[in-house]
């Protein structure tokens, strides 16, 4: 799917401000899997959770916009190569987060020592190597992803989200079967046609 032909969900304000504590007990479904992926690998440290996350999103910055950097690595099984990573200063990470600078280098120094992030030998950090494949963050991430699956289908069930046309292609369709214990779908396609 090219990124200049994605389909948007949008928030409907008026069905939301109906049915907001139903959609939030879902969403808070959402956050304690967030929270358990961030217990398991930063102790409920969440400066820490928030450190990591800013510099995967900044050393990944190369990968996301390099369409075979996306094919070639695209899955969370496959070691993105450090050569790929952009490494980031603990300056600019607590620029970016708001943190304050020693707090910051302080948080990297610790998640150095427990091996979620290297030093880069062209200076700054990057994420571990390997960090992604290890099981635990796996399972978590599945876990997360399965979380915001089951969000946004209650969302799109309840009215509260939907999906805009792009390109004269509707890729996201009102369900009509119940969302099941697992946040699953049921067995029909998401997209018409697929």
């Amino acid at each position: 799917m090219s990124r200049n032909t994605q389909t948007k969900i949008v928030l409907k304000e008026d069905q939301y401000k109906k049915l907001s504590r139903t959609f939030g007990y879902y969403f808070s479904d959402l956050t304690i899997k967030t929270a358990f992926f961030h217990n398991d690998i930063t102790s409920f440290d969440f400066q820490k959770a928030i450190i990591i996350h800013t510099i995967s999103i900044a050393t990944g910055a190369k990968f996301i916009k390099n369409p075979e950097l996306m094919k070639l690595y695209g899955s969370m099984d496959v070691k993105f190569p450090t050569e790929h990573q952009v490494p980031c200063s603990a300056l600019s990470v607590s620029e970016a987060t708001g943190l304050p600078r020693e707090t910051t280098r302080r948080k990297i120094k610790e998640m150095v020592a427990e091996d979620l992030l290297e030093e880069d030998p062209r200076g700054g950090y990057r994420l571990k190597s390997g960090i992604l494949q290890r099981p635990l963050v796996q399972t978590r991430m599945e876990e997360f992803v399965k979380a915001l699956v089951r969000v946004v289908n209650v969302g799109l069930d309840l009215g509260v989200l939907e999906a805009t046309e792009v390109n004269g292609e509707i890729r996201f369709a009102r369900r009509t079967d119940p969302v099941d214990s697992d946040g699953a779908a049921g067995e029909r396609s998401r997209r018409p046609g697929a």
